[in-house]
């Protein structure tokens, strides 16, 4: 039985408050996003995820970042694409994802897959890498999947925080886990 293609929309600006509200769904339990807002209680932080996707879309847009949506905004991703300067005062990012992530109830379906199957080969055509950081091991091993390699593990709070960001004096700490994907070499370039 073959599987329907996910559908995948591309945009800009007219998709930051769609994405800003989903990522503030897909992230409500995400450890480093727990982390960084851990003086909010859980109550303020759930309310203020929202603006704070906002916030980060919209320095990203600035520098041309790219929206990606997957079937309905079941999923969505934001890259910031490679090559580009700081020429303005919202360069808060580095070319690479900002955001990549699937709605709870909808994870296991491949939504997140297409859509990072999409930026790959967009990538592989214009010989760039793909750098992105996760924080859970499944979604670790989904990158594995698709080609990425760990290139370091970093711990977030050590001794501060256990690893889903619950303060805990001598805790382990978060890991986010930075990855990339190298383009394939092409017969064009190994003839160079």
């Amino acid at each position: 039985m073959s599987k329907t293609p996910v559908s995948l929309t591309h945009g800009k600006d007219s998709l930051l408050e769609s994405v800003a509200r989903l990522n503030g769904r897909i992230f409500d339990t995400d450890p480093v996003v727990t982390y960084m807002l851990l003086e909010m209680s859980k109550e303020e932080r759930l309310a203020y995820l929202p603006t704070y996707w906002s916030t980060l879309v919209k320095s990203a847009l600035l520098n041309d970042a790219i929206i990606t949506e997957a079937d309905g905004w079941k999923a969505a991703s934001v890259i910031v694409p490679p090559g580009k300067h700081i020429d303005n005062a919202w360069k808060l990012l580095y070319a690479g994802f900002l955001s990549i992530g699937t709605e709870h109830e909808h994870r296991g379906k491949g939504l997140t897959k297409a859509i990072m199957r999409q930026h790959q080969k967009t990538a592989q055509a214009e010989n760039v890498l793909i750098w992105l950081e996760t924080t859970s091991p499944s979604s670790r091993d989904l990158y594995f999947s698709l080609g990425f390699q760990e290139i370091e593990e970093i711990i977030l709070g050590k001794g501060k925080v256990n690893a889903d960001a619950t303060r805990q004096s001598g805790g382990s700490g978060i890991p986010l886990y930075a990855m990339v994907w190298w383009p394939k070499e092409t017969n064009a370039a190994a003839a160079l």
